[in-house]
């Protein structure tokens, strides 16, 4: 699937409607409006400019000419159209729609929250464009909303400035959420090393929420590319690539390894197996569709939720598998695998003869699932289910991810005291989704009394 096809099935599936008339839709000028005096306006703009010229048509900043569907104003600038949506950031909210400040936006902020701003802008600007008639979750552009920054960077922002040590660390998942981490990353201050392991190539699809990749990243790897667009932003944090799972990985390394696990896969099945390898620390984040961010972090021996408590198996989880494996006409057990095996390839290569058996090992069995449904026009229930959501929905996922391990490895004693965190990319944080989440004593990892005393015997700090 094109960009283009990736975008028009998510918003179908969101709104209820096919295919072409999403596509449709979203064939739509957005003009960006913004003061170039004014500095943070000028970052929040570039920013917004990235995500939504991966969503839209057209997008562009301070045109010549007004012919835009919507004017994104931001700060103090003055709009050139009647059909507006003012945004400014003040030194403690982002302001978005509504009755929002027309006034410069402060300088005095953290050099994320311009990023920040324009993942939820994104948002608004894509319901105001729709207009009315079409029903985006959270508030409209009328409505407007306010976004508390200290909600999202906490009161006692000092940490922001404070160099964060990356060794034995790993990014598992070098896609749209691993390119918001590394994006979000850039504006700390990491130092060390940091290893970005993804066996995946970048397809056409991917080029829609991946940041970090163009089209001429295609069909190259993802660890290799990513490390490679991504290093000039880190001087003092080396990023090394590695083709290859964790699990892969885990057996060329010798003793105790996995220290700090960073996981950005794109599945429940696989945060449940990254578990099994008994990572010492795990900071995660998922999307649910479109319409949701989650974050999760624990550190072994924990009594809380792991990554299988969190991610585990659900019953539409499996229908989906099933279907997967009927359209492309393997075993439902290679395809809780996760990756296409050479046997995989083999078998699905007798139904597709077209595609050459040697493009599909490796793939995700999702990436190709998606693929083969949008040639095929297919629209299932299960189908729905692995649609990529929009590009600044998966950097605001990658952005909060980044966040959150810089925070919590800056702060020690005084970091946060929650381990799993709900957000919606269309509306602003509700404190109250922060949760210590207790283990499930039905997990498949938590459940095995000696996987739990491995866990502790490894990762028991002295």
């Amino acid at each position: 699937m094109t960009r283009k096809s990736e975008n028009a099935a998510t918003l179908s599936s969101l709104l209820g409607i096919t295919d072409e008339e999403a596509a449709n839709l979203l064939e739509v000028p957005i003009s960006i409006t913004v003061d170039e005096s004014d500095r943070t306006g000028r970052a929040l703009a570039h920013e917004l400019a990235k995500l939504l010229s991966r969503t839209v048509t057209s997008v562009e900043i301070n045109p010549k000419e007004h012919t835009a569907s919507i004017e994104v104003v931001i700060g103090a600038a003055w709009p050139k159209t009647s059909h507006i949506l003012p945004v400014t950031v003040t030194e403690g909210e982002i302001q978005i729609g509504g009755s929002a400040a027309r006034k410069e936006c402060s300088s005095e902020i953290a050099s994320v929250v311009p990023l920040i701003a324009a993942c939820y802008t994104a948002g608004m600007a894509l319901k105001a464009a729709l207009g009315d008639s079409f029903v985006l979750p959270g508030p409209s552009p009328t409505e407007g909303m306010v976004i508390s920054i200290a909600d999202i960077l906490g009161e006692d922002q000092s940490w922001i400035e404070r160099e964060t040590l990356f060794s034995d660390t790993y990014l598992a998942g070098a896609g749209a959420i691993g390119n918001g981490f590394l994006y979000g990353l850039s504006h700390f201050r990491p130092v060390g090393t940091l290893t970005i392991v993804d066996p995946d190539k970048v397809s056409d699809g991917n080029t829609n929420r991946c940041i970090l990749f163009q089209d001429e990243d295609i069909p190259h790897p993802k660890a290799l590319r990513l490390a490679k667009n991504a290093q000039s932003m880190f001087p003092f944090c080396e990023l090394l690539p590695e083709e290859a799972t964790i699990q892969q990985l885990g057996k060329r390394k010798d003793g105790r390894w996995l220290y700090r696990l960073i996981v950005a896969v794109d599945s429940r099945r696989a945060r449940r197996s990254l578990q099994n390898e008994i990572p010492g620390e795990v900071f995660d984040a998922s999307t649910t569709g479109a319409v949701e961010c989650v974050l999760h972090h624990h550190k072994q021996p924990t009594e809380l939720a792991c990554l299988a408590c969190v991610y585990h198996e659900a019953p539409d989880e499996l229908a989906r598998e099933r279907h997967i494996a009927e359209l492309l006409g393997v075993d439902i057990e290679l395809v809780k695998q996760h990756y296409v095996t050479p046997e995989a390839a083999q078998q699905i290569t007798q139904k597709y003869p077209n595609i050459p058996q040697q493009e599909l090992a490796g793939q995700a069995y999702d990436s190709l699932f998606k693929a083969l449904c949008g040639e095929q026009r297919l629209k299932t229930a299960e189908n729905r289910q692995v649609l990529a959501p929009f590009a600044f929905v998966s950097v605001l996922a990658g952005v909060l991810l980044a966040i959150d391990v810089v925070r919590r490895l800056s702060q020690d004693d005084d970091a946060p005291n929650f381990n799993y965190f709900r957000l919606s990319p269309w509306a602003p944080p509700v404190q109250d989704l922060r949760q210590e989440r207790p283990r499930n004593i039905a997990c498949e990892f938590c459940s095995q009394q000696v996987l739990l005393e491995t866990a502790r015997r490894i990762w028991t700090r002295t």
